[in-house]
């Protein structure tokens, strides 16, 4: 019997960290899509207006977030998110393009 294999994308929600790593192990054979906020006091207003984390806590995510950005250039393509629903049609559109190839 022939074993068929059947070709399936897998999609991860991962930190930088995680995906970068699976970046390097798969190489182009995987799409790393960097997901950005405008810019740092955007993203603070966004965490401090969902009132569901300490002002402390939102310092930290502040501070991991500063990290990750600048890390985002080892990603095979950024996406501001200014718009939520831009964002996931840009998204979208990145993922089909990169499946048709």
């Amino acid at each position: 019997k022939l074993l068929t294999l059947i070709a399936c994308p897998v999609f991860f929600d991962v930190d930088v960290k995680g995906a970068l790593n699976i970046k390097d192990k798969f190489q182009n054979n995987c799409l790393a899509i960097f997901i950005a906020p405008p810019n740092i006091e955007t993203l603070q207003q966004r965490l401090l207006s969902r009132d569901t984390e300490t002002k402390k806590n939102v310092k930290i995510r502040i501070a991991k977030a500063e990290k990750e950005l600048e890390l985002q250039h080892e990603f095979d393509h950024i996406v501001i998110n200014d718009d939520f629903f831009t964002a996931c049609k840009e998204v979208r559109g990145l993922v089909i393009n990169f499946l048709e190839k």
